[in-house]
Order: structure tokens, then C-alpha cells, then sequence
């Protein structure tokens, strides 16, 4: 959804402020989670991309259950694409405060298309 953000808790690591935060890097931490649709099934293969500033990406998919995890994850604030054929793309952004391999799972919402 266009300029909306999703507030997350990552153990208190990962939170949403409206400070700009400085521009995200490559690190050593991880963000998981789920991708379900709006009747709260599995949304299974979907893409994930942490976007850099270069172009590149950082990817992931989800699995069976729904459940994903990309790490390379630094500090900063993050733009995050959700995609999965059948479904809205779903942009959302993440700030990441401190890296860490171990957060709470987030869990996005996907409408179908």
C-alpha cells in the first residue's frame, strides 16, 4: 500500500519511527516472517526484496506455510517488496535499529489481484 507504514517489533530492534533514519546497507542480521492473504492462508513462492539504493536487492521466498527469512540485513530504513502471482504487489518499509540474526516474525498481508 502506497505510503503507508507497518509498524513492526522485532524484539525491539526493528521499529517504525518518523525520523529519517540513515539509508540501509548490507549487514549481518536477518528479518523473517509470513506472507498470508486476507482470508489468512499461506501466500506460498511469494518474492521478497529488501531494496538497496544501487538497484540490487536483497531476496527472499516464501515457503509452504507461508514463512520467509532474508538476511544481509543492515541498520537503516528499508523499502520491502512483497510480490507472488495472484496478488497486489505490496510495498511496505522496515527500519532496522540494530541487526541481529533472531527477531519476532513479521506478518504481511497480501490482497489478491
Amino acid at each position: 500500500m502506497r505510503g503507508k507504514r507497518v509498524a513492526l517489533a522485532f524484539a525491539a530492534m526493528v521499529s517504525l519511527t518518523g525520523t529519517v533514519v540513515t539509508a540501509q546497507m548490507r549487514g549481518l542480521g536477518a528479518v523473517n516472517g509470513t506472507v498470508v492473504s486476507e482470508a489468512g492462508e499461506p501466500v506460498v513462492g511469494a518474492t521478497i526484496k529488501f531494496l538497496l539504493p544501487s538497484g540490487d536487492a536483497l531476496e527472499g521466498k516464501s515457503d509452504g506455510a507461508g514463512k520467509w527469512r532474508v538476511g544481509g540485513i543492515g541498520k537503516g530504513e528499508w523499502k520491502v517488496e512483497f510480490s507472488a502471482a495472484g496478488y497486489t504487489l505490496r510495498q511496505v518499509k522496515f527500519v532496522v535499529e540494530r541487526e541481529t540474526m533472531t527477531s519476532e516474525a513479521v506478518k504481511v498481508v497480501m490482497k489478491k489481484s
